[in-house]
């Protein structure tokens, strides 16, 4: 469509990061010019209905790491989205990788309620000190 009609623009994708292959993926959706970047979901609660990772702190993980060095090498972005609580978690990975240009999506999701907005503003505290996340 992009080479047709020329949008979209830029082209973000999926990768399961965990997958030992994941560079292979990336190189084959590398192949569509206006591919920008990898999305991932990566909130985790403890309710099922609202999850999307079967554990916790996945991006902390050797294997998923690994995939995200692939982004870096080919100088790609990631977006993401995730609970609020697990913005710490995301503020520790823009640092290890200040040269991947990282986007949260819908603004860090918050909890059902009025009483986590006041964990969802010091986690986008946390997050305003990281130079590459938007």
């Amino acid at each position: 469509m992009a080479d047709r009609y020329g949008f979209p623009h830029g082209i973000v994708g999926y990768a399961d990061l965990r997958k030992p292959d994941v560079g292979d993926l990336i190189d084959e959706h590398k192949q569509y010019a206006n591919f920008r970047g990898i999305r991932q979901s990566m909130n985790f609660q403890k309710n099922p209905a609202k999850t999307y990772l079967t554990e916790a702190e996945v991006s902390r993980t050797t294997e998923w790491r690994r995939g995200f060095r692939e982004l870096a090498k080919r100088g790609l972005s990631f977006d993401l989205q995730l609970y609020y609580w697990q913005m710490e978690e995301l503020l520790e990975l823009a640092r290890d990788f200040p040269d991947v240009q990282i986007i949260l999506n819908h603004t860090g999701m918050q909890a059902d309620g009025p009483e986590h907005f006041e964990g969802w503003r010091k986690g986008m505290r946390l997050l305003s000190q990281a130079p590459n996340v938007a």
